[in-house]
Formats: structure tokens, C-alpha cells, sequence
């Protein structure tokens, strides 16, 4: 179910949206079309609030050190959130923040800021009270809210445990109920699903190199754009060997490259460059961007080797953990 080529799904679920919407930006993945926020980790505000917390959380300010930008969306995202809980009312059941500007790492103008909004009817006729604060949302450029009925978000798990696990980790809860309370994932449907993603994105990196590789601009867009689809990849790969990803960017990147025994100098470049560095400025066929997608053909040649049972294995003997199935701890 993965994206068809071309399209990154924007950067993260967005790119961290969904992986089968644009294969890593998990499901509205990722968001296509969005509009990178400048938000440092922990800067999303008021945290878990049900919904007789609209009105302070509206009014809440950010923490210091987010930038006027980043105050302004986060403004807007509790504006709308307040507008779905008029709208729906007890057809509401949880809005949450979830994406790269919450789990952090991020420098100015790459992280993301996503919505999900889950309720108990979600066919159109239920939905029409909400069409009217979508369409408006949309037009400042803003992704869309991934939408989804209680009974189809908990029936998910097998078709999306990667993104489930994603936005468990890095997520704020805006209005409602804990969508994750008693949400569980297996390492086998987690295999299963990482198979097919990493198989498919690297099928649509290794077209996206062959056009853009004569072009140093083109390259880096390359580079930026599938950075967080990956990121999303390897952390599914860190939580398969029992690992808990870590939120840095550059640690993600040395986690999953020690487990695939890759080489994580390859994107040295990437990760400079999306956490605010200056980094040189990418030239035609430059070697920066062939090592790139060479080290994530062997991440794909790695996770082809891998099974539920070895993977569980290795990770007990180097962590002396518990080989539990479930991915999301729950027993």
C-alpha cells in the first residue's frame, strides 16, 4: 500500500504520517503538501486535555524558545481543535498532535505538526458539521486531520503497527480520551509491515536518484524529503531487535545502523542538515548522495534476513530482554 512514486507524502507521517499513505508519513504520510512548523520537542503546550479543557488550552501559551511561527500553528491547531468539539460534540473521541515538531531533533522549517481526530460515526453524513473547519484548515496550507472511526482505529493495529508505535511515541493529546490506552502491536505484523514499506521506498529512491542525480538541488530535495520516511523505518527496525528508538535524529540513525550493521556516516549530510547545521551545498552525481541510498539498499537487504523469531532471539541475548511479542509492551 505504499505511495506511488514521487510522492514522500511531504516530510514526515507526514513522513512520519503513514508509511501506506505515503508509506512513512504514516497514514495521511506523510503530509503531502505540508507546511514544515518550526517546534522544538516538548514546545506543543497544554499536553493531555480532555475536552472540558478547550477554552485554557486555546488560550495556552507556548514555552519559551519556540519561534513566533511555531506559536502561531500551535495556536491555530487548538482554534481547530476547539471547533471539532463544538462540532462533533459526543461524536468526538480523541484530537492529538502527533509527528516530528512533537518528538523534537528538528531545526527550523523541517519538523511537522500533524492531527488526529478519532470518532465514534465517521461516515460522511456524521462528518458534514466538520467539513467547513477541515476546508478552512487546509486552505492555510495545513495537513489535513487523518480521520478515523473508533472500531477501524483499534481494528488497525495488524495493517499499521509501525505508525501506531510511532505516534504512540511522539504524540500530545488535545481533546479526549488516550487513543493508545490498551492499542497493541505484534513483532510479526511489525516485520510484516516494515518488509513492504522499506521494499517499496527504496524502489521509489533508487527512480527519484536517477532523475535527480545529474542536479545537486535535486539531490538535496531527494535527501530531505525521504530522510523522514526512513527515519520512520529505522525505528520500526530499533523496535524490533527490543530497542526503545531514540528521538535525536542522529542517535536514530547510529541505533539502526548498529543493529543493520550499516555505515552511519552515510547520513552525516542529512541529519546535519535537517537539525539546522550548515552543511556544503550537494553537487551533480555528488558521492554524499549515491552512499545514501547505497547504505539504505543494505537496510532493505537487512530486514529481508530478518524474522519475528531471530530478531526476538538476538535481542534477548544482547539485552537480556524479555521476547515478548508485543511490540507496544502491553501484556
Amino acid at each position: 500500500s505504499s505511495l506511488p512514486v514521487g510522492d514522500w507524502g511531504g516530510a514526515d507521517v507526514g513522513g512520519e504520517a503513514w508509511l501506506n499513505t505515503s508509506c512513512c508519513r504514516c497514514f495521511s504520510v506523510v503530509e503531502a503538501g505540508t507546511t514544515e512548523v518550526d517546534l522544538v520537542a516538548g514546545a506543543l503546550g497544554a499536553g493531555a486535555l480532555g475536552a472540558s479543557g478547550a477554552a485554557a488550552a486555546s488560550g495556552a501559551a507556548a514555552p519559551q524558545g519556540v519561534s513566533s511561527m511555531a506559536k502561531d500553528k500551535l495556536q491555530r491547531a487548538h482554534e481547530l481543535a476547539d471547533k471539532l468539539v463544538d462540532a462533533l460534540g459526543d461524536n468526538l473521541v480523541s484530537i492529538i498532535l502527533f509527528g516530528s515538531a512533537v518528538r523534537g531533533g528538528y531545526g527550523a522549517g523541517h519538523a511537522e505538526l500533524n492531527l488526529l481526530l478519532i470518532v465514534k460515526d465517521a461516515s460522511t453524513a456524521a462528518l458534514r458539521p466538520i467539513e467547513s473547519a477541515i476546508s478552512d484548515w487546509v486552505k492555510r496550507r495545513e495537513p489535513a486531520p487523518l480521520i478515523f472511526p473508533e472500531q477501524g482505529w483499534r481494528a488497525s493495529t495488524d495493517v499499521f503497527p509501525i505508525e501506531v508505535e510511532d505516534m504512540r511515541e511522539a504524540h500530545e493529546l488535545l481533546r479526549g480520551s488516550d487513543p493508545f490506552d490498551g492499542l497493541t502491536t505484534t513483532k510479526e505484523d511489525l516485520r510484516h509491515e516494515l518488509e513492504r514499506e522499506v521494499r517499496g521506498k527504496l524502489l521509489q529512491l533508487r527512480t527519484e536518484y536517477a532523475v535527480a542525480a545529474p542536479d545537486g538541488k535535486a539531490l538535496t530535495r531527494l535527501l530531505i524529503d525521504s530522510i523522514r520516511t526512513f527515519f520512520v523505518l529505522m525505528r520500526a527496525v530499533v523496535r524490533l531487535v527490543a530497542r526503545t528508538p531514540e528521538r535525536d535524529p542522529g542517535m536514530l540513525v547510529k541505533q539502526a545502523c548498529e543493529a543493520a550493521s550499516l555505515d552511519a556516516t552515510a547520513f552525516d549530510w542529512v541529519v546535519e542538515k535537517i537539525s539546522g547545521h550548515t552543511v556544503r551545498a550537494l553537487r551533480p552525481y555528488d558521492a554524499v548522495a549515491a552512499t545514501y541510498v547505497d547504505e539504505l539498499q543494505k537496510l532493505a537487504q537487512f530486514v529481508d534476513q530478518l524474522s519475528v523469531s531471530t530478531t526476538i532471539t538476538s535481542a534477548v541475548k544482547a539485552d537480556n530482554v524479555d521476547p515478548d511479542p508485543d511490540v507496544s509492551g502491553n501484556s
